[in-house]
């Protein structure tokens, strides 16, 4: 017959959410003791003393904590509701038939953890095992990478070096070539040298040939481009580095082209065109 720890051997204490609850051994130091919670039945068994609660309220069993040292068993639950229980056993616990219905459940809840924590297991064994086997695909896949990519570095160097043969065989047969057509020179006659006659054009900016009658015409334009010339000089005066660059001052007026900015477009534009008159062939691509 075991012995029952009494209840007023026992401390307890609890907040809103949690219960902690100290169980003293008086049991030999050769004894382990053995501990079953659920969430609401404790029970430790220490031969030849035996402890039993049924709980006033329900506990988490998953996020609650047993703590065995010498001559205590600690329990540190975590509460179902947050709330103050007041009392640490259920007040139907004096009653047989309801004791018998808590430990019949509470072997039951604990047959189903047992259950659930091999399945557990059991499923980390499979995804380690899944795991490993993915790892060794994978060694398996990088070691063929390895000889594939030898392989190619291989076949590489061969290529190569069937190619410098090539090359080094045609280099031979050039030289000797060469070295015939130098043979065949040497019984030759020499030819006569050649003579030159330097000519100096008269500098012309029009591509055209001149021409007395377009003298005049000729004449004003250039006229008007230097003038032209001479003001677009001194308005860029008043510019910054990067506007007086034509294709900065090209790319910004399509971009005020493209927000609808048309005036702002049209003056870089123009401007852009005064600088470099040439920018007139984009257009007509």
């Amino acid at each position: 017959m075991p012995l029952i720890i009494k209840e007023k051997d026992i401390e307890w204490f609890e907040s809103k959410d949690k219960i902690l609850i100290i169980v003293p051994l008086s049991s030999r130091v050769d004894v382990k003791p053995s501990v079953l919670h659920t969430s609401k039945y404790l029970k430790v068994s220490s031969p030849p003393y035996l402890w039993e609660c049924f709980l006033f309220g329900s506990v988490d069993p998953e996020k609650s904590f047993v703590r065995i040292t010498g001559d205590k068993v600690s329990f540190e639950l975590q509460k179902s509701v947050d709330e103050m229980w007041n009392a640490l056993t259920h007040s139907q616990a004096g009653c047989d038939s309801y004791r018998k219905e808590q430990r019949e459940a509470a072997f039951e809840e604990h047959q189903k953890h047992l259950q659930n924590s091999l399945e557990s297991k059991l499923q980390r064994k499979q995804t380690v095992h899944r795991e490993s086997i993915r790892r060794q695909m994978e060694l398996e896949e990088l070691d063929r990478q390895t000889i594939e990519r030898e392989k190619m570095l291989e076949n590489q160097k061969a290529a190569e070096e069937i190619k410098r043969k090539k090359e080094q065989l045609k280099a031979n047969m050039i030289a000797q070539k060469r070295k015939q057509l130098q043979r065949l020179s040497e019984q030759i006659p020499p030819t006569r040298k050649s003579g030159h006659i330097r000519v100096n054009f008269t500098p012309r900016v029009f591509p055209t040939a001149a021409r007395e009658s377009q003298e005049a015409e000729e004449k004003e334009w250039l006229d008007k481009q230097l003038a032209a010339s001479v003001s677009l000089k001194l308005d860029l005066g008043d510019l910054s580095p990067e506007e007086r660059n034509p294709q900065w001052l090209k790319s910004k007026a399509e971009s005020m082209f493209k927000k609808g900015d048309f005036r702002s477009a049209i003056n870089a534009y123009t401007l852009a065109i005064r600088m470099c008159p040439n920018l007139y062939r984009h257009w007509s691509y």
